[in-house]
């Protein structure tokens, strides 16, 4: 259902909820257009920004082939510092090293890093954490998708025309489908998905709710993780 790839574009922005109050704000970017957004962006400005950290995070397998063994050293550095629960400490040196590699290392680059710093320091010791952050990202998909097919659907109902929309799988919300209705349609199928897209909304509050929930002692490390992102943005 989920792969592993670092995409450079998303369908979805969301205002910016997740960066910390004391993170650097000397540099601070607006929050690009949906069309736009890279993955270092919607991990940054997005309301589910630590689901996606953790979520994607999970999915990282390697370090970037750009890295040299020194580079490599100063990472796997980081990531001791975080498991030590040194976490200030751990922040400054990666976002440090992330602004002296300069144009050498990627935005992508630099954020593939540190999703396999949050792999290596958070996912991989705390599955029911990845768990709840894919279920963040699965009900959030689910709920953009039924978004843009009542707003569909009511586009078609004001010029009573037959349309096409896209509804979420019924296992996965990421795989559409599509489902053609006349006009005589229109009114119920208007209903049903406004009523679909109230269920989703309150389940994506509930998964948001249960995440939050999860993330304990590992909240400080998920927030410092995601400004070291923020920093891969600003330097450009």
């Amino acid at each position: 259902m989920r792969l592993a790839i670092l995409t450079t574009t998303f369908a979805a922005a969301f205002l910016l909820a997740v960066t910390p109050a004391h993170a650097d704000k000397a540099k601070a970017s607006p929050p690009p257009k949906a069309s736009t957004q890279t993955l270092a962006e919607q991990v940054v400005f997005s309301a589910r920004g630590d689901a996606e950290l953790i979520g994607r995070a999970s999915r990282v397998r390697d370090l970037p082939r750009t890295l040299d063994a020194r580079d490599k050293a100063q990472v796997q550095r980081a990531v001791a510092l975080f498991r030590a629960g040194r976490v200030d400490v751990a922040k400054s040196e990666l976002s440090r090293w992330i602004r002296a590699k300069g144009n050498r290392l990627s935005v992508d680059d630099a954020t593939a890093t540190v999703l396999w710093v949050t792999r290596e320091a958070v996912a991989s010791r705390r599955a029911d954490l990845v768990t709840a952050a894919e279920r963040v990202q699965d009900v959030d998909n689910k709920v953009l998708v039924l978004e843009a097919a009542v707003a569909d659907l009511k586009v078609a109902a004001t010029k009573r025309r037959s349309t096409v929309v896209s509804m979420p799988g019924a296992q996965d919300a990421e795989a559409t489908r599509t489902e053609s209705v006349s006009h005589v349609d229109l009114p119920s199928k208007l209903a049903d998905a406004e009523r679909a897209y109230e269920k989703a909304e309150a389940e994506r509050a509930s998964a948001r709710d249960s995440f939050v929930g999860l993330q304990g002692a590992s909240r400080g490390a998920i927030t410092a993780l995601i400004a070291c992102v923020r920093v891969a943005i600003d330097r450009r």
